[in-house]
Order: C-alpha cells, then sequence, then structure tokens
C-alpha cells in the first residue's frame, strides 16, 4: 500500500499526515524532527534529525546537514551523504541493514569538531569515500566493527585515508568472525584488536550472565571516589581517573573497602614513550601523566581479584566495543560499568594535527587522544535522556553523581573506542 508522494516535512504539523505502515513516497525531511518506525520510499535529509527503526526501500540522501544526524535500526536500500555542516556538526550511522552500500562525496572545508561515526552496521556492498575529504581541525571519522558480506571484495575505499579510523571490521563466516585487514588505512590512535581480551565476539558477551529486559530508568546508590581528594594513605591521583575508577566499581560489587591508591599499585606504569597506553599507564600518575586504556585495567582487576583471593567469586570482562545500549543492561542488573569518555563530555583532540602528544613506539606512531577520562556508570534515565556517572573529577565523596545527556556522553563513548569493562559473579557461587 503507497500512501503520501513527494512529501515535504516542513514543521511539526506536517509529521501528522504520515501513517506507519504504509509506504511514503519521496519524503523530504526539512525541520529539526525524529521519525519512528516509518515506512518509506526514498528519504531526503536537509535537517538535523534522528531516523529509528524505519525502512526506505530504496535510498536516504543527506544533503549537507548541520548539527546531528542519527540513522538507527535502519533498513535501509542506499546511503548516500554529500557534505556536513561546518561546525559541531556530527552524523552517525549505526546498527543498521544497508544493502546497496554508503557512499560520502563532497566533503571540502571541514570544520572544528565534525565527527563521522558508521559504527556496527551490516553492509552487503561497498563503503565509499570521495571529494577531498581534507581538515586542518579537529574532523574525524571512524569505520568500526561493520560486518561487510562479501570478506573477499574491496569494501572499503577511500581517496584520502589518513583523517580516517578503521578498525575492527569483519565478515561472518560459519559462526566465526574474520576480521577485514585494511592495510592501506592507518589508525593513527595506537588501536590494535589484539588488546580487546575476551571481547572478541563484539556484539554478545562471552559468558552465561544474562541480561534482565532493560527498564525505562534505573539507578543504583554507589559510593563516589575523587581522584582529587587526599586522606591518610590516599594521595591524590591528578591523572589516575581510571584506578579511581575501578575501586568506585570493585568497592559496589565486592562490598570492600578498597582505595584509589590500592589500584593504582596493580597498574603497569610506564615513562612517557617507554609502551603503548594500551599496554601500560603512560606517565606519572600522582601529578601528569597521561592514562591507559581498557586492557591495561582489565590487568590490574584480574591481578587485584586474584591476589585478595575473590577470583573465586568473580571475574572481569573487557566489554569494549559493546554498544552503549547493551551495556545499560548490566546497570539495569546493578552492575556498574567502567568505561571511558572525555573530561567534562567535551570533545577531545582525536586526530594526529591536534592529538596532544605522539609517540614512536617499536616504529608505531601513536597518539594520545587528549582530553581522555575514565568513569563508571551509575544509571540511566531514557525518559530524561540522560546518564547518571560516578565521576572520580567530582571532589565530593558521597554518594552524588554527574549527569549527562545520553546521546552526547554516547558521541564521546565512541570517540574513546567504545571501551568498557564489568566485573561480575560466577554464576556457579552459592
Amino acid at each position: 500500500m503507497v500512501g503520501l508522494s513527494n512529501f515535504k516535512i516542513n514543521s511539526k504539523e506536517d509529521l501528522k499526515f504520515i501513517s506507519k505502515g504504509v509506504k511514503i513516497q519521496n519524503v523530504h525531511v526539512n525541520i529539526k524532527c525524529k521519525l519512528d518506525g516509518y515506512y518509506f520510499e526514498n528519504l531526503y535529509i536537509n535537517e538535523e534529525c534522528i531516523i529509528i527503526n524505519c525502512i526506505v526501500e530504496e535510498e536516504v540522501v543527506i544533503n549537507n546537514p548541520n548539527k546531528f544526524i542519527l540513522i538507527r535500526n535502519c533498513m535501509i536500500g542506499n546511503l548516500k551523504c554529500f557534505g556536513i555542516g561546518n561546525n559541531n556538526a556530527s552524523i552517525h550511522i549505526e546498527h543498521n541493514i544497508i544493502y546497496d552500500g554508503v557512499m560520502f562525496e563532497k566533503f571540502y572545508d571541514l570544520g572544528k569538531n565534525v565527527s563521522i561515526y558508521v559504527y556496527q552496521n551490516q553492509l552487503d556492498s561497498k563503503l565509499v569515500i570521495n571529494n577531498n575529504f581534507v581538515n586542518e581541525n579537529t574532523c574525524a571519522m571512524c569505520v568500526a566493527c561493520n560486518r561487510f558480506l562479501n570478506a573477499n571484495q574491496n569494501n572499503f575505499i577511500a581517496e584520502i585515508p589518513e583523517y580516517i579510523d578503521v578498525k575492527d571490521n569483519y565478515c561472518l563466516n560459519n559462526y566465526k568472525i574474520k576480521f577485514i585487514d585494511f592495510k592501506k588505512f592507518p589508525n593513527y590512535s595506537g588501536y590494535n584488536r589484539k588488546y580487546l581480551g575476551n571481547a572478541m565476539s563484539l556484539f554478545v558477551l562471552e559468558s552465561e550472565f544474562k541480561l534482565k529486559k532493560i527498564e525505562q530508568n534505573r539507578y543504583m546508590r554507589i559510593k563516589n571516589i575523587s581522584q582529587y581528594v587526599s586522606n591518610d594513605n590516599d594521595p591524590a591521583l591528578q591523572t589516575g581517573c581510571e584506578a579511581t575508577s575501578c575501586a568506585i566499581a570493585l568497592n559496589y560489587v565486592l562490598k570492600q573497602e578498597i582505595t584509589k591508591n590500592e589500584m593504582a599499585a596493580y597498574l603497569e606504569i610506564k615513562d612517557s614513550g617507554e609502551a603503548s597506553f594500551w599496554d601500560a599507564f603512560i606517565g606519572d600518575i600522582y601529578t601528569d601523566g597521561f592514562g591507559c586504556m581498557s586492557s591495561v585495567v582489565v590487568k590490574a582487576i584480574n591481578k587485584y581479584l586474584k591476589e585478595k583471593g575473590f577470583d573465586k567469586d568473580y571475574y572481569v570482562v573487557n566489554t569494549t566495543n559493546m554498544p552503549l545500549y547493551e551495556l545499560l543492561g548490566f546497570v539495569n542488573s546493578k552492575i556498574p560499568v567502567i568505561v571511558w569518555c572525555t573530561m567534562g563530555n567535551n570533545d577531545h583532540m582525536y586526530h594526529k594535527k591536534n592529538g596532544s602528544t605522539k609517540w614512536d613506539i617499536n616504529g608505531n606512531k601513536l597518539y594520545w587522544p587528549g582530553n581522555e577520562h575514565c568513569v563508571v556508570i551509575a544509571g540511566y534515565s531514557f525518559t530524561r535522556g540522560t546518564i547518571y556517572l560516578m565521576d572520580p573529577e567530582n571532589e565530593d565523596t558521597r554518594f552524588l553523581f554527574k549527569e549527562r545527556n545520553l546521546y552526547e556522553f554516547e558521541n564521546r563513548f565512541t570517540e574513546l573506542y567504545s571501551q568498557s569493562i564489568v566485573i561480575l559473579r560466577k554464576r556457579n557461587t552459592r
């Protein structure tokens, strides 16, 4: 059944005329809006909008949008994007099935804090990036964790690859993941999937733990620890957000008093330029260090659990690359999640021209993502569109949390490689 044709959405009143379940031909979106659960033949997006749970039979065309575009959980024939706004604009194409490919064209003068993510889609054809994707500012494009139907074809084509992060795209053959190696597209962030530990399944946690149905709102009463506050035998860790977040999560899960400095002692620490931040904490954790990533923290927690005898009852899982909405299933089950984001939820310095520091480790160039931060998710509210964080930057050590916009936080979380860690109780424990 076909409904409207060549329909223009110029006001919120126009949304009343489109019906769910009826195919609508050639829809032009000219206002900021949200489309949820519609059936289109062709969809033309000319303004900031959110498209979720829709079917687009032929193609989606995004025309030089400003601000925020989100396309999620849709079935799409073909997706084309022509240009993007100059400042603080972002396009997120996530968790979709796309049959005839994705194409980006006419990307000229990209401005400050422009970000583009093609993340965890099923792509049955090629992803093509054409026409001068260049930029002197803090622009980022990330093509991560997409499933390509054919591992043998030339799945990814780009004119200027040095501004693009390409990581962990794969093909699933006979239930085995075959990672597609894009050797010509270097990853300047130093990301390497060998550091993901037991998170390699990407979508499915490799344990018997079953997530409950996610509720609309959930919050845990977790005591905060400040990395900046000094107590007896527990001095401040000026750059120790990772160790502090570990202590916050372990205190809640194990019901034990664990200080931030106790956890810091289990981190492997190296001087600047000695090692990758995926292998060790870099710098002086008490003064002006840099930090570390999830693989380092997983090792530290494992050491702690084993030394203290908790490994009989608990284990740690590196859930890196698990989408945020799946991680909220743990929060719904009253399990805190350690995650990486940015300080103050602000944009961080991402690519090589703006990275805060560069190292050459064993011939590999590593760029530290300035403004990196580590926090603990304590709750969320879908009705308010917020996420509640126990933040080591918060100097109040009571049960107070930081409240962030859920969608902005998801952007920062994705930019920091979707890193996360959970500490679970073994199911056979009585």
